[in-house]
């Protein structure tokens, strides 16, 4: 699993910086969410959603277009300046204007005669008004389209953004208890070594004061059986005595054959 262990590492890396102060869940879900790549990334894509929002909105600011010109050669010598100022809206797709328009002739002659319409009164001429479309561009246009579809990007990289962070704090919570559990096992591991280890010194210690066999030393001594029958558990089982035995009881403790597993002499065989 790369994911839990990446998020894991970048979040110890960034909370190691600390200082050598135990780690808790918080500090390190903290820390991915700061740091992690995949969240920063998906940052960077939401970052991009709100330009392009940004960018589409634009189409709904107030525009301010001007012309002018001038003929100062020439029989006619006219002068005319045009400025006009719109605001499109999103009802209907209905813009909202305003402007200046002044002509004018800079010599006698005026205003050319086929150029009439061009001619203001001495102060220019003032208009405002409202542009409503009737069918085309009313239900939607250009401009709504991509607005919608940008909040639609904006929406999904938010999402997205929500995604990474849920599924980098499980990786990061998930690698977070199996170190802990890493952790837990290696302090158990070396509890058991020490006392291991203590109980070596212990029974090595013994063997050297010879308190204790170095056959019998690892192990629990198997119990004795004398000669008597009665003295060995499995004697009660048998009714001849003891004493019909072939082999003394010295004899049949030293052979291997003439033993039970507990340490007593078989009177079956020794009989």
């Amino acid at each position: 699993m790369k994911t839990p262990t990446l998020a894991f590492a970048v979040a110890l890396g960034w909370s190691s910086v600390a200082g050598a102060q135990p780690i808790e869940l918080s500090t390190v879900l903290r820390s991915v969410e700061s740091h992690f790549p995949l969240i920063a990334a998906a940052e960077r894509d939401r970052d991009v959603a709100d330009a392009e929002l940004l960018s589409a909105e634009g189409a709904f600011d107030p525009q301010w277009r001007t012309r002018a010109s001038a003929g100062p050669l020439g029989y006619y010598q006219p002068l005319t300046l045009d400025t006009m100022i719109t605001q499109p809206t999103p009802l209907w797709g209905a813009q909202l204007f305003a402007g200046y328009r002044f002509g004018h002739g800079l010599s006698y002659t005026g205003m050319p005669i086929y150029d009439g319409k061009l001619e203001t009164n001495t102060l220019g001429e003032l208009r405002a008004g409202v542009s409503i479309p009737l069918w085309r561009n009313g239900p939607i246009d250009r401009a709504r389209a991509s607005i919608r579809r940008a909040e639609i990007g904006r929406t999904v990289a938010s999402l997205g953004v929500a995604q990474q962070r849920i599924e980098a704090a499980r990786a990061a919570t998930v690698a977070y208890w199996e170190w802990v559990a890493a952790g837990r096992r290696m302090a158990v591991a070396r509890s058991l070594l020490a006392l291991a280890e203590a109980r070596d010194a212990g029974l090595g210690t013994r063997v050297a004061r010879a308190t204790c066999p170095p056959s019998s030393a690892p192990t629990t001594p198997a119990p004795s059986c004398s000669g008597r029958a009665s003295s060995c558990p499995r004697a009660g089982r048998w009714s001849r005595p003891p004493s019909r035995c072939r082999s003394t009881s010295a004899t049949a403790e030293a052979s291997p054959r003439c033993r039970t597993r507990r340490g007593c002499p078989r009177l079956y065989q020794i009989l």
